[in-house]
């Protein structure tokens, strides 16, 4: 619509500081009521907890009623916060929480005609409910103990035909109807592979599990159930709710089929691989407290729109496409970006810019509806010459790896590889072509890199685990920029031998980072390494003894352990702090020397090693063209 405004003597519009949407590349506004559907709905979280007789004894009950707990304590600060409780194991366990009186459980058995009884008192407000959820988590040993073991499945479609099945797709079939009308987010525990009910995987694991492992993707990380395909449509369309997952199983668990819940309805999913209790409970709580804590956006619609000449080509991340270009999220958060591919249709020279234009139509944690209009100028040239130089590697490559999401649930990791060796090579030859120099940009400098590091991901690497193949699809699809960098390439930093402990009132100055590669690593000296399980502390053979006493205890078992009470230990604390800071996770940490069973862990994180495939100097002879 027209709105018509007097020009200045500049001959620009004289209302443009007061107009958001002329002056700012980013705005927000409260729409009007034509723009909601229903009336803004108070934020929902609904803990859909393992009490199988596996998740007993892995440890993972204990650790997800400590993550639920401390996740209930930061929702209470949201006062219209709705919270509720499920849980299941051959059976799916409602607890009722009326306004007065105790908490009730309703077990049902038919998980195959699952139905949600009193679905009025099954999600309270927090204000109330919270109380209530937390006697059910201090008696929930009592209530599924280990001497009154839960019976065979009421199923149809059984693995074992006894207590130790686990009836998760039941469960979550249960957990969206229980938030049809409301919307919200459903938090998964799963310790092992669904096995009863509707959703079973266990029928094709073992193919699935071997064709994911050698690397023909096709068939080992497409979704093998329909029901649980089926389950996230419906869940992200129509009760717009988003599932996080936390799979802590001792086996392969079948990730990449659970993975479309997350997928789909724009979640997120966590794996804890061979779970242990006192290694992992820690990682859990956190990633649990992320989750709750990080900035979220609920029930988004998100569109965007390019100028005439581009295309918009698909996009890449975790979203259900409700038409062909909107996108539906039951939550956008912090963690998350969406990859979008942009088509040159026709020439832009008579134009000094392009733009592209992002809105979101959103709910807050505070239950306001908004909309966020973002529109991004792109300078266009004449000069291809000076596209490289401005090129954004970083984004170039999270580009191309949430793209390789897409492609490898339909071609062989082989393909891919290949494919992006080739856009690579092409890419340089063409900088060449335009220039003589004989080095490439700053901009361009750490694509060699960060494409070598993309082809030894798990994603790519012909030998990887196939549920750490599929996560890592999970990872790479739905991380920001700065995430994909730390996944592909993580920081390695040297542990200074004489640190200098900072005051109260100075800053603690983060240590240089190091090359990933064996030529780069001291051997009398001790570094500092992410990775997405877990953090290496590792020591050099030739460290001195003295430096290797003041950093690690070494017990009777041979472990080692960093010391707290050392000025060097306590510096080596605060890189792992900063790594965990960079991951959004406080990842278990193992001190690991150069003679020890863990050192081969070390080395495959150096990417620029002739480790997992070729070696830097070898990669860049290839891409160059001299091989």
């Amino acid at each position: 619509f027209l709105t018509p405004s007097p020009l200045g003597p500049d001959g620009h519009r004289t209302d443009t500081q007061q107009r958001p949407e002329l002056c700012h590349q980013a705005y927000e506004i409260e729409p009007p009521a034509e723009y909601m559907s229903r009336p803004p709905m108070p934020q929902t979280v609904l803990f859909l907890m393992d009490v199988s007789p596996q998740a007993q004894a892995s440890g993972l009950l204990n650790a997800s009623v400590k993550a639920v707990k401390a996740a209930l304590a930061k929702l209470a600060t949201y006062p219209r916060v709705l919270v509720s409780l499920i849980c299941f194991d051959t059976s799916v366990h409602f607890f009722r929480l009326p306004a007065n009186g105790l908490p009730e459980r309703i077990s049902v058995p038919s998980i195959d005609d699952v139905f949600v009884p009193y679905p009025r008192d099954l999600v309270v407000n927090i204000q109330h409910g919270k109380a209530k959820i937390e006697t059910i988590l201090n008696d929930v040993h009592s209530l599924f103990s280990p001497q009154h073991p839960p019976g065979p499945p009421m199923s149809k479609t059984t693995r074992t035909q006894s207590g130790s099945d686990v009836c998760f797709g039941a469960a979550c079939l249960a957990a969206c109807k229980a938030l049809n009308n409301l919307g919200g987010r459903v938090m998964y525990f799963l310790s092992s592979m669904p096995s009863a009910g509707p959703g079973s995987v266990h029928g094709q694991a073992t193919a699935r599990e071997q064709a994911a492992g050698i690397g023909d993707t096709r068939l080992g990380l497409d979704c093998g159930s329909t029901f649980l395909r089926d389950l996230s449509v419906e869940a992200a369309s129509k009760a717009i709710v988003c599932m996080d997952g936390f799979v802590c199983p001792s086996g392969y668990v079948d990730m990449a089929s659970l993975a479309v819940l997350s997928r789909t309805t724009a979640g997120h999913v966590e794996l804890y691989p061979t779970f242990v209790a006192s290694r992992d409970g820690e990682r859990l709580v956190s990633d649990v407290l992320r989750s709750i804590t990080r900035e979220t956006a609920l029930e988004a619609l998100m569109r965007l729109r390019v100028s005439k000449g581009l295309r918009i080509d698909g996009y890449s991340g975790h979203y259900f496409l409700r038409h062909t270009d909107l996108l539906c999220m039951s939550q956008c958060d912090a963690d998350s970006a969406v990859g979008v591919n942009l088509v040159l249709d026709d020439s832009l020279a008579a134009q000094k810019y392009a733009f592209v234009q992002g809105s979101i139509l959103y709910t807050t944690q505070s239950s306001e509806r908004r909309v966020r209009v973002v529109t991004i100028p792109l300078p266009v040239s004449k000069d291809a010459l000076a596209l490289f130089h401005k090129v954004d590697t970083e984004t170039t490559i999270a580009l191309i790896a949430k793209n390789s999401t897409l492609s490898i649930r339909a071609e062989k990791a082989e393909n891919i590889r290949r494919n992006l060796t080739t856009t690579v090579q092409q890419t340089l030859a063409a900088y060449k072509t335009l220039s003589h120099a004989g080095s490439l940009p700053p901009a361009l400098r750490l694509m060699p890199l960060l494409s070598l590091a993309l082809l030894k991901s798990t994603l790519l690497r012909p030998q990887s685990r196939a549920d750490e193949r599929a996560l890592c699809m999970c990872d790479l699809a739905s991380a920001t920029v700065p995430g994909i960098r730390n996944l592909l390439h993580p920081a390695c930093y040297q542990i200074p031998l004489n640190p200098t402990t900072p005051t109260e009132e100075e800053e603690w100055r983060v240590p240089e980072t190091v090359r990933l590669s064996s030529r780069a690593i001291d051997g009398s000296r001790a570094y500092v390494i992410g990775g997405r399980f877990s953090i290496l502390v590792w020591l050099g053979a030739a460290m001195p003894e003295e430096a290797k006493r003041e950093l690690v205890h070494e017990s009777q078992a041979h472990t080692l352990s960093i010391r707290s009470d050392t000025p060097m230990g306590k510096e080596t604390m605060r890189i792992i702090e900063h790594v965990r800071g960079l991951c959004n996770s406080s990842l278990p940490f193992f001190a690991v020397s150069a003679s020890g069973q863990l050192h081969r862990l070390f080395m495959l994180r150096l990417v620029e090693d002739a480790v997992n495939g070729e070696g830097y100097e070898e990669w860049l002879r290839c891409i160059q063209g001299l091989q």
